[in-house]
């Protein structure tokens, strides 16, 4: 559920699921981060699935951090954390180096090309800089050291920007793997090596 002002998940959300549960699969009780929670969907979903899991969803928006909370309630979920704030900023630093996935459906859409999706805020899918990456960029430089080594930060840009923007993950130290593509944009994933 969500109210006005809170981003709802598409279909693709999905595979932001799919691809956190085949990647924590062989872990014990593994971490999961998802950024940008809006109504908390994915966060909640990885959580329900794996009971053993401790995860943690963040977003920006009072509205979307409100709404997350009164969604986890309803499900009884009790191995999920809510935060509010920007990026990873709200998380310990307890967490270094231990999480397993990093998920993020952070905007990244560019200003010229915005278009309004129903009452869905444009704040929820405008991009930062002349790119639109701005924000990813921060995200995979503060990411790096909280993941675990085998480690996957997981994210949703256009397809002609994971080209360019998957060269710069490589130079940070990730390995970006083959994305999911879903039309003009992509679920790319990108794994911190080990050792």
């Amino acid at each position: 559920m969500a109210g006005p002002g809170v981003f709802v998940p598409t279909p693709d959300a999905d595979r932001f699921v799919d691809l956190a549960l085949e990647r924590i699969q062989t872990i014990s009780q593994p971490i999961v981060v998802e950024v940008g929670t809006g109504c908390g969907a994915v966060a909640l979903a990885v959580a329900r699935a794996r009971h053993d899991a401790e995860v943690h969803a963040i977003d920006l928006s009072p509205a979307a951090v409100c709404w997350t909370r009164h969604n986890r309630r309803e499900l009884g979920l009790r191995n999920m954390g809510v935060h509010r704030g920007s990026l990873l900023a709200p998380l310990s630093t307890e967490l270094t180096g231990k999480v397993g996935v990093i998920l993020a459906n952070i905007p990244y859409i560019l200003a010229e090309t915005y278009a309004p999706i129903g009452g869905v805020p444009r704040s929820t899918i405008v991009g930062a800089g002349d790119d639109g990456l701005d924000l990813h960029r921060r995200l995979a430089r503060d990411a790096m050291p909280l993941l675990r080594p085998d480690g996957r930060l997981v994210l949703q840009m256009g397809d002609e920007q994971w080209r360019r923007f998957s060269l710069e993950l490589a130079e940070l130290g990730y390995r970006p793997a083959e994305p999911i593509r879903l039309g003009a944009f992509v679920i790319a994933p990108a794994d911190r090596p080990v050792g």
